[in-house]
């Protein structure tokens, strides 16, 4: 999988700019003249070129609240990760939930009331945002190497609610890989026992008093036992 990195671009920033070797950047200026200073004979002479462009270096894409996207990455050869920006403004935050899937179309990284999420190369990732609109900048260039975004039904991720001082049973009958659920209660008291078998039926690991996600293994099952409080998954 290639090495996630976080963005290199900034909104309404104010500090320096870094032009990588031989490469460019692209710089968008607001309401005001920018006035910016570099050494003549190191960055001059040896042919920085400065050049008014007509695209802009991000565009916004505002997703609307309590609605799910599907972002796709066609075609560029990188994975990339795209903050949200609304919750820099809002009384509450603005968040959103949102699942990663690989170009095989394998969950890689899901993540519940984020303020930002990843694309990974030739993948797509689905979104759900909450009771606010969220705004989103990315590069201009991501929307001309055919990153699509659409709306879509399904949501993002599903609530499961496990009664306390109750049991389960979570099969993997037909998936050919190993997935982890994630508890949603890791912040509170809410706890549980858990055991996950191998396709075989053999014990592959088991946890007492965890609030971390269980594994549930490629053709096998796993049995929680939670303790006294509901657990949300």
């Amino acid at each position: 999988m290639t090495e996630i990195r976080e963005p290199a671009y900034q909104i309404d920033y104010t500090g320096a700019i870094y032009i990588y070797k031989s490469g460019h950047s692209v710089i968008t200026t607001h309401g005001y003249d920018v006035e910016m200073w570099m050494p003549y004979s190191s960055y001059l002479e040896n042919t920085i070129s400065i050049k008014e462009v007509s695209n802009p270096a991000l565009f916004k894409y505002t997703l609307k609240a309590n609605t799910s996207y599907e972002f796709t990455n066609a075609s560029l050869t990188e994975d990339f990760y795209i903050p949200i920006s609304a919750y820099k403004t809002s009384t509450i935050d603005a968040t959103c939930d949102y699942v990663s899937y690989n170009s095989e179309g394998s969950v890689v990284r899901n993540e519940k009331d984020t303020i930002g999420f990843y694309i990974y190369e030739s993948g797509y990732t689905v979104i759900t945002t909450h009771g606010y609109d969220v705004e989103m900048w990315m590069p201009y260039s991501y929307l001309e190497n055919t990153i699509s975004i659409k709306e879509v039904s399904n949501p993002a991720l599903f609530k499961y609610t496990l009664k306390a001082n109750t049991s389960y049973e979570f099969t993997n009958a037909s998936l050919t890989e190993d997935i982890l659920i994630r508890n949603s209660a890791y912040e509170t008291s809410a706890t549980y026992d858990y055991v996950s078998y191998n396709s075989e039926g053999s014990v592959s690991g088991y946890v007492k008093d965890t609030t971390d996600g269980i594994r549930i293994y490629e053709s096998g099952h796993s049995v929680i036992t939670t303790h006294g409080y509901d657990v949300e998954m």
